[in-house]
């Protein structure tokens, strides 16, 4: 009850200051202030200016958001900072009283929003220093990347910057060291943010690992130190992170070669992912290890080439042909997973799979119903077979599913 009355207040409040800015004549500037037809008031720090009626429609935009965030609705705060990011600077004056909101994720979503619009206005930056020492996280960490994006050239915003970086909170130094990096191209941030990505906050590790991916190249040195490091955990997400860099060195790639065939199957699995991920050169490197003589090594290879960017059948139909014949079950429950996914097969896999709707282990037969049910039409051949699994199998969910896949095709007809 006590959201829903505050809820209220604010929402007479957000009517009664635009019953004000509509009174102005003329036009209202973005930065609160309304220029009446004399020219008389306060000079904006913004040039561009709004007509009154787009300032209305920022009125209902920041109500949603405001009830969105109150409850903490996902879905609505999205919908709500694409629309009003959409509407635009007239929105600001009605954003920065929302700063100094009780509900810290309505602050955090103000935040969010300002730093879409991308408007430097100069009276947003007092309200966004308080910011970065707000009591929540959450707000502290998104107010250090506004003020880096709207007023990178401010020694404020630098000392801020640098005062955040000894914040309690990991996430927020992840943001800090990422602001420091932005505009002065510090090699301690890139050391400070390789560091975090051992901290025991995972949603820390998650936000390390997307600002050094973002940064690209320049972290690849200090990356490959942690590579050789003894923290399983953290040498996977340093792999991961390489497998996202586009046009990795030769050298890069061949390491990821080495740590593939890797004993530990968390590195090893890793790395196959990042040289999947890294293009046709990546891809010369993994494709023999899908004829390695360690079976769970061919197993991931065949996992791992469905994250390959082609889609390209005659790249990966021997890979397939070959793994659906596999001596080893893993193998051929990897490649059938992989057929699956990529929505990749020919007549000759259509017949592999065929014989392994008959198999005796039933996660084969379930395997085999899935490949087939990614295939659409290709699978048509494989109809009457599938009609049998439907009718005779003893697993339910297998007979269900192959059901399925008979109708699917019978409608595709």
């Amino acid at each position: 009850m006590a959201k829903r009355r505050m809820l209220k207040l604010m929402t007479r409040g957000a009517a009664l200051l635009t019953r004000r800015l509509l009174v102005c004549a003329g036009t209202v500037c973005v930065g609160a202030v309304c220029v009446g037809a004399d020219g008389s008031g306060v000079e904006s720090a913004v040039d561009q200016t709004v007509d009154g009626a787009t300032s209305a429609a920022a009125v209902p935009a920041v109500q949603s958001l405001v009830r969105a965030a109150a409850v903490y609705d996902e879905q609505a705060m999205r919908a709500s900072v694409t629309r009003l990011t959409r509407i635009g600077p007239a929105c600001l004056p009605h954003l920065r009283p929302l700063f100094r909101h009780q509900d810290a994720n309505v602050r955090w979503q103000a935040l969010i929003t300002v730093g879409r619009i991308k408007i430097s206005d100069r009276s947003f930056l007092e309200p966004l220093l308080a910011a970065s020492k707000d009591e929540d996280a959450d707000v502290r960490g998104e107010a250090v990347t506004v003020l880096a994006r709207l007023f990178p050239d401010r020694p404020q915003v630098l000392m801020a910057i640098s005062a955040s970086q000894n914040d309690a909170h990991p996430v927020v130094r992840v943001r800090a060291y990422a602001a420091d990096w932005e505009l002065r191209k510090r090699r301690r941030a890139l050391t400070a943010l390789i560091g975090l990505l051992g901290d025991r906050d995972w949603m820390a590790v998650q936000a390390a690992a997307r600002c050094l991916a973002h940064v690209g190249a320049p972290a690849i040195p200090g990356l490959l130190q942690v590579v050789d490091q003894a923290d399983v955990r953290r040498r996977a997400i340093v792999i991961g992170i390489l497998g996202q860099l586009p046009d990795l060195p030769c050298e890069v790639l061949r390491r990821l070669g080495e740590l593939a065939r890797s004993s530990n199957r968390s590195v090893s699995a890793a790395a196959m992912d990042a040289l999947a991920r890294s293009g046709r050169r990546g891809w010369l490197i993994l494709k023999p290890l899908a004829a390695a003589p360690d079976a769970e090594l061919r197993a991931q290879a065949v996992r791992s080439a469905a994250l390959l960017a082609t889609r390209d059948a005659g790249t990966l139909l021997p890979m397939l042909h070959s793994g659906l014949s596999d001596r080893d079950p893993r193998v051929r429950l990897a490649t059938m997973a992989t057929i699956r996914r990529l929505r990749i097969g020919d007549q000759q896999s259509v017949r592999r799979l065929c014989q392994l709707l008959q198999d005796h282990l039933p996660d084969h037969r379930g395997a085999a119903v899935a490949a087939l049910g990614g295939l659409g039409t290709t699978a048509r051949p494989a109809l009457s077979q599938l009609r049998i699994v439907g009718r005779d199998d003893p697993v339910d969910y297998i007979r269900r599913h192959a059901q399925r896949i008979v109708d699917q095709l019978a409608d595709q007809r």
